[in-house]
């Protein structure tokens, strides 16, 4: 089979591959739709006008009519017929089965034929229609394409029995050859006899013979045009006293080994006949027109492989550069329902890349009608990235199905909060209930605590944004058990956090000092901020800031996040002591944070004594972590405070404190101002221009900050009233330091910033 696949696909890679007339054959659709974006919303909002929960028609009606449409071209029949299959249900099989007993029609009975023989895993309810057409009435293609159908049943003896009768015993010629190919792909010992006696040139007609020849060279793997009868004869005496069983072992063993061969070889064969479209396509991307009518080709192409590798194309081409033509996406979309499972497969992980928000419907509907398991798996992947509420029910129901695979992409799709979020209110709780059931269900049914730990964890995580009070009690069960592995346990943690319920911190803080994970800790920190309503896991969460304590960067800072929602809950006095600790670890920005909650809980209860000594405290604080912003902003407002309650010596000693604030931010111009105000006001604070003076001398051995420097003593030596002289004097010499250190960089710029004795040395 797989030589045959291989030569078939060789063929096609060369007619793809061929020339540039490829890319000039008209492609169906107007041609300006091909470079038109759809830029609708990639996911649009569910209202509660799209119902959620409806489940949307199958297409088997469709499928039907086109199969018996008189008007329906051949390959329109063909691709009806294998759709058909590729559905499940009694509706679509007896649409095969109708088809095959239509004597009236042969050409219908012949692409249902074509379609079973093709199809692995055909209905038995199909065997005895099937042998029905291989009558002599019936013509040639439509007796081959019944036989080849029935080569499908390899389970059923009776198929064979029945195939060995007619190539055996029937008049006709034609059913004896057909029936003699399809005989010949059954593995056993009754054909190799039965091959021998047919090959027997004394007793059968030529054609008989060579069919018998070329059956028993596809079971063996012997040349049919190398070997002769007397030879065929000599192998069969070797083999016919075997056993049923070590005959077909050793005919097996010889098949494997010629299958791995032809595998790989079909593997590379599909490899680079990817390749080779793929560079074909790519050549043509400065032309967009052109490289999108290629791209449509390979969709439309009459072979799978080719349809597979043109939806792989695609979202390549999507991920490169962001777009996809519409008739891209159209044509992506009915490849969803295509009668080969790859091609479904590919097309549905495409429209995942490509994140085509008008792919639900189609996908919804082959999902509700898909029997492949790898292409339920692509779909539940295909659903995610859409966020759309309709697909919840098919995502729930997709919980059961028997391959784990899809069990786990339904999960990570249901575990996104932003599609829960799109769901309509009036039935969101009760959708929600039913998802949190059947993911339960399933962690009991599909999972252990030591198997399949990762659909265990996603069926967990899948839980997080549904917050199901009715599955709270299981999921505290659970992340009691001591047998969890971490990741297991931390999806537990996310889970039983979403419920926010206080009722569950204890269970949550029992999990602060894991120390077999440290992802563990930072998961039961972050779910404890989702529980906890007090400040009485403060002090265990601050031991986590302490690097001794806790020497991973991640759980210190997830503590903190934690502690700064939780400081709301704090009385003053543990606020205070925070603070004070806080400081004494040189922890300013944090305490920062502390000292502004402090501030703010003053102002709240109109002490306006309070808010002026916690305002600055608060800009002490921030001086010290630079945050010379909210310093500013502290002390201005404790300094208003002062004056408002005429307290002089809190007045003066905030004064300095925002000044310095100003002066450190880069705020000159309000420095002076604030000075000269202050002067104005009380000549004693002629001292604060000492404060402008020790900035500029910082400031001028600074290289960087020198033109700052010589901004701020401009400033300070045009104050009015002006400076005293002795500090006039000095601002005036540290700016003759720094005239002359910018002459002496003119006269050669090439000298590094460094006073002139070390330049002689």
């Amino acid at each position: 089979m797989h030589e045959r696949a291989c030569a078939k696909l060789l063929l096609i890679a060369a007619a793809w591959s061929a020339a540039p007339s490829i890319v000039r054959a008209q492609a169906e659709g107007p041609a300006e739709d091909k470079l038109l974006i759809d830029t609708r919303p990639a996911v649009p909002v569910a209202t509660p006008a799209q119902d959620p929960i409806a489940i949307p028609a199958g297409d088997v009606p469709q499928l039907r009519a086109t199969l018996f449409d008189p008007a329906s071209r051949p390959d329109q029949r063909d691709l009806a017929a294998q759709k058909l299959l590729s559905r499940p249900g009694a509706e679509a099989l007896a649409a095969v089965r109708d088809a095959l007993m239509d004597f009236s029609n042969p050409a219908i009975q012949i692409s249902a034929a074509r379609a079973l023989a093709d199809n692995p895993s055909a209905d038995p309810a199909l065997i005895d229609p099937l042998f029905a057409l291989i009558d002599p009435n019936s013509r040639p293609p439509l007796i081959d394409a019944a036989a080849r159908a029935l080569s499908s049943y390899k389970s059923d003896p009776r198929v064979l029995t029945r195939l060995l009768g007619l190539a055996r015993s029937s008049s006709d010629e034609r059913i004896r050859v057909a029936s003699i190919r399809a005989a010949g792909t059954f593995l056993e010992k009754s054909v190799a006899q039965a091959m021998m006696d047919l090959m027997d040139p004394t007793a059968q007609p030529a054609v008989v013979n060579d069919a018998a020849e070329a059956a028993l060279a596809y079971m063996t793997g012997f040349r049919a045009e190398a070997t002769e009868f007397d030879q065929w004869q000599q192998w069969w005496r070797a083999n016919q006293g075997k056993n049923d069983l070590d005959f077909i072992a050793d005919i097996a063993r010889a098949r494997a080994t010629r299958y791995d061969l032809n595998q790989q070889q079909f593997t590379d064969l599909q490899n680079e006949v990817s390749g080779l479209l793929k560079s074909q396509f790519d050549s043509l991307r400065a032309s967009p027109a052109q490289a999108t009518d290629l791209l449509l080709r390979y969709l439309r192409s009459t072979q799978p492989p080719i349809r597979a590798i043109g939806a792989r194309i695609a979202a390549a081409a999507a991920a490169q550069t962001g777009v996809t033509p519409v008739s891209v996406r159209d044509q992506l979309r009915q490849l969803i329902g295509d009668a080969n499972a790859s091609v479904r497969r590919e097309a549905a992980l495409a429209l995942r890349d490509i994140n085509d928000a008008d792919a639900i419907g189609p996908l919804l509907v082959q999902l509700a009608q898909e029997s492949d398991p790898t292409v339920r798996a692509a779909i539940a992947q295909a659903l995610q990235p859409l966020r759309d509420p309709r697909a919840i029910p098919f995502l729930i129901k997709l919980l059961d199905d028997p391959q784990i695979a899809t069990v786990q992409n339904a999960a990570r799709a249901l575990s996104d909060a932003e599609l829960w979020v799109r769901v309509p209110a009036d039935i969101k709780l009760g959708l929600s209930e039913q998802a949190a059931a059947k993911l339960m269900a399933a962690v009991k049914s599909r999972t252990k605590a030591q198997e399949n730990t990762d659909l265990r964890r996603d069926l967990i995580l899948a839980m997080v944004p549904l917050a199901s009070r009715t599955q709270a009690g299981e999921l505290k069960r659970l992340l009691d058990a001591p047998a969890e592995v971490p990741k297991v346990r931390q999806a537990l943690l996310a889970a039983v956090g979403a419920l926010k319920d206080s009722n569950y911190a204890d269970a949550i803080a029992d999990y602060l000092d894991d120390t077999s994970d440290w992802v563990t800790r930072r998961d039961a920190v972050r779910a404890l901020g989702q529980v906890a309503t007090s400040f009485e896991y403060g002090q265990r969460l601050g031991k986590l800031l302490d690097p001794k304590n806790e020497p991973q960067a991640e759980v210190q800072k997830a503590a903190w996040d934690v502690l700064v929602n939780l400081f709301n809950t704090a009385t003053t006095l543990e606020l205070d002591t925070w603070a004070q600790t806080l400081k004494e670890k040189s922890e300013h920005g944090r305490s920062v944070v502390v000292y502004t909650i402090l501030r703010d809980r003053a102002h709240k209860t109109g002490n306006a004594v309070e808010e002026r000594q916690r305002n600055q405290q608060l800009g002490d604080a921030a001086s010290e972590a630079g945050d010379y912003a909210v310093a500013i902003t502290a002390y201005r407002d404790s300094y208003a405070s002062a004056v408002e309650q005429r307290n002089p010596g809190a007045e003066e000693s905030v004064s300095e404190s925002l000044l310095r604030a100003l002066l450190r931010g880069g705020k000159f111009a309000e420095a002076v101002t604030f000075t000269q105000q202050q002067i104005r006001k009380d000549p004693k604070y002629g001292e604060l221009v000492r404060e402008l003076r020790l900035e500029a001398e910082r400031l001028e051995k600074i290289p960087a900050m020198q033109e700052s420097a010589r901004e701020l003593i401009d400033l300070a030596l045009k104050m009015n009233p002006p400076p005293k002289p002795i500090e006039a004097e000095r601002l005036a010499e540290i700016n003759r330091k720094l005239q002359n250190r910018t002459k002496e960089q003119n006269r050669n710029p090439f000298l590094p910033d460094v006073p002139l004795s070390v330049r002689a040395e």
